[in-house]
């Protein structure tokens, strides 16, 4: 096929020997940021004092491999982030003991994720009419082709979304004897407004169910499946959250201290003012009552103990509602296949007059949702030695009815047609979403902290933690798609949290050497996450295709971890195998860790000063100075053995920079 040759010729030349992880690339990650600040401070009167602050940043990267894509190079994306905050704020003094301070803000935040070819127009350059003309839908559609890597520009993007924020606060603060009384209030409106077009430029997959393989089948030009997706979803949310505070500081003795206090917090549902969004009868959840207590106890003049427990809620449920814009008639996909007459072809994959609009999947939220909220409690020992001082802390939490997510449409495992299995066959997967996950955190934390003396001081920090719970996140990640498995089955995704670290430890130092140099060094050392294995087909026969909806996974026959782990085999793949045909994997989540991460960064610095109020400080600085290679997760899928357990990427190596900082 005349296009053949430019589709294979994305792909770069392998540099490496073999059939599978023949390339490697070291494409460069571009930076560039820049942030200001002004603050006026005026005092109108003995009583009263004016603050104005505005800050503006602007960070904008190129990342050579897009999140969750096969690392091809040349398909990574861009992002601009952009930030505006104002703050206006008078404080007023009634009394000696009475202050009361007025607060009013605003919030900008923007963020824009385009593809690496956003620029380029495929079809005035290939000479084809079949992908979408929209400028920022612009770039090339993603290939499947089997026995090789994913190529093209990632299909979850482009994203350009905008959030504001609106802040009222009120709060007065109260000395009466021995009670330090605080109370107020706070208002504030978020507003959502962006778009994510998924999959608008379109999917090819190259089978090989034509002529054998996925290259031949590419080079004839007669791709097995094609999905392309319409979306005209613009998203534009709007909630509004009133908070109340009070809290008493109450010095029962010179050596014990108590903190009472209860927090109350209302979220307004989230509201679409151009009603493209409709949801079933929602009840506000009114009763997020937040109670805390702590205290602080000083038996002797070096020893500090403290204790507290508090209740938090999340903030609102902005992030939930999004997945309501990717239902018909705003989002719709089409699916493109041979049939007995016909043959799809790259002159025109995505045919105006084919296709089939498969039944709808929806994207659902539960009439009982609520805020999710959790608890949280320490008790830490504090002394003071002649070494610094050295803290000893207990710290765990309980998540209680957060967000998760399962296909309410899945049918049992079986064979068959999926489609007529569905309960509700004339939908396909239901995105559906509740408050029903629960996490448990618990952690012992060592901290040391010895301040500046004889020229040199040290904070060391230590945690020993372990966090579980069936849901890690209302969306997916690279290493877990935080879905279950099986819908009908949430007690089966219950293991480590996709963020577990179970050791961390953290280590800042600073020297000041002679002739004014200052030397300073950071250290950290992290074990690694776990990750999920997963499979990359529906063998259990129940929707389960990946994505944003579940994927099934393997069964685990022994223990996969191994005495001697390499990049090229980090766990055990034989431990793994495909389960029977329609039946689900016994393999939990989270199961296999990746790599740990440690990495040194050090600087050294002068300050050159003059005229008493001008300043220059000029830095030498280092990141990952030792040049550690530290690995990324490996790959999951066990149903693609030649690159299951191995590992392909790392973060960055050793980076030095030069600053100049002028102060005045």
């Amino acid at each position: 096929h005349p296009l053949a040759g430019r589709v294979l010729s994305l792909f770069p030349l392998p540099n490496l020997p073999g059939l599978a992880g023949n390339l490697i690339s070291q494409p460069v990650f571009e930076g560039d940021q820049t942030q200001w600040n002004t603050r006026v401070d005026h005092r109108a009167s003995d009583r009263d004092a004016l603050t104005f602050r505005y800050s503006h940043g602007t960070n904008r990267l190129v990342e050579p491999f897009a999140a969750d894509t096969a690392s091809v190079p040349g398909f990574g994306n861009t992002v601009r982030d952009r930030s505006h905050n104002a703050m206006a704020q008078w404080q007023r003094v009634f009394s000696p003991r009475v202050t009361g301070t007025l607060l009013a803000g605003f919030n900008r935040v923007e963020r824009a994720i385009l593809q690496q070819n956003a620029s380029v127009d495929v079809n005035r350059l290939w000479g084809v009419n079949w992908l979408p003309t929209r400028p920022i839908d612009f770039g090339y559609p993603t290939f499947n082709i089997a026995g090789f890597s994913t190529m093209g520009d990632a299909t979850q993007i482009p994203i350009d979304r905008a959030g504001n924020t609106y802040q009222l606060t009120a709060g007065v603060a109260a000395q009466l004897g021995a009670h330090g009384i605080k109370f107020g209030g706070e208002v504030r409106h978020n507003q959502h407004n962006g778009i994510n077009n998924l999959l608008t430029r379109g999917s090819l997959t190259f089978s090989g169910a034509v002529s054998g393989t996925g290259a031949s089948d590419t080079l004839l030009g007669l791709p097995a499946l094609g999905i392309q997706s319409q979306a005209d979803n613009v998203q534009t949310l709007r909630i509004t959250s009133t908070n109340l505070y009070l809290q008493d500081d109450w010095r029962i003795t010179p050596k014990l201290t108590f903190n009472l206090g209860a927090r109350y917090e209302y979220n307004t549902l989230p509201r679409d003012p151009t009603g493209r969004i409709t949801r079933v009868d929602f009840r506000p959840d009114r009763n997020n009552v937040a109670p805390r207590i702590g205290f602080a106890y000083s038996p002797d003049s070096r020893t500090t103990i403290r204790g507290g427990y508090g209740v938090y809620h999340d903030a609102g449920l902005l992030l939930a509602n999004t997945a309501l814009y990717f239902n018909p008639p705003y989002f719709t996909i089409r699916v493109f296949f041979p049939t007995a007459t016909s043959l799809l072809s790259l002159s025109d994959p995505f045919p105006q007059r084919g296709g089939i609009t498969p039944p709808a999947s929806l994207s659902l939220l539960s009439a009982d949702l609520v805020t999710a909220y959790l608890q949280h409690w320490n008790f830490s020992v504090q002394r003071q030695t002649g070494a610094g001082i050295v803290s000893v802390a207990y710290a765990a939490s309980k998540g209680t009815k957060l967000l998760r997510s399962r296909d309410r449409n899945q049918p049992r495992p079986a064979a068959g047609d999926v489609q007529a299995r569905r309960s509700e066959p004339q939908f396909a997967n239901i995105f559906f979403t509740e408050s029903g996950a629960n996490s448990s955190y618990q952690s012992l934390q060592i901290s040391w902290n010895r301040r500046l003396a004889r020229r040199w001081s040290m904070l060391a920090a230590y945690t020993f933690s372990k966090s579980i719970d069936d849901a890690s996140g209302f969306l997916g990640s690279r290493t877990d798609e935080n879905f279950p498995q099986n819908s009908r089955d949430f007690g089966a995704e219950r293991g480590l949290s996709s963020f577990d670290q179970r050791q961390r430890l953290t280590m800042a130092a600073l020297w000041q050497a002679p002739a004014k140099f200052e030397v300073s060094l950071l250290g950290s050392f992290a074990a690694g996450s776990p990750l999920t294995p997963a499979l990359r087909f529906d063998n259990s026969n129940t929707g389960n295709t990946g994505g944003q909806f579940g994927s099934d996974r393997p069964n685990l026959l022994r223990d996969p971890r191994l005495a001697n782990r390499t990049a090229e085999r980090w766990f055990d793949p034989q431990a793994f195998a495909i389960p029977a045909r329609f039946t689900f994997g016994n393999a939990g989540r989270n199961i296999v860790t990746a790599p740990g991460q440690a990495s040194i960064d050090a600087s050294v610095s002068r300050t050159f000063r003059w005229r008493e109020r001008w300043g220059l400080r000029a830095e030498a600085q280092a990141f990952n100075l030792l040049n550690r290679t530290n690995l990324d997760a490996p790959e999951r899928f066990a149903d693609e053995p030649s690159t299951f357990g191995r590992i392909f990427s790392a973060r960055a190596p050793r980076q030095v920079q030069l600053v100049l900082r002028l102060t005045f």
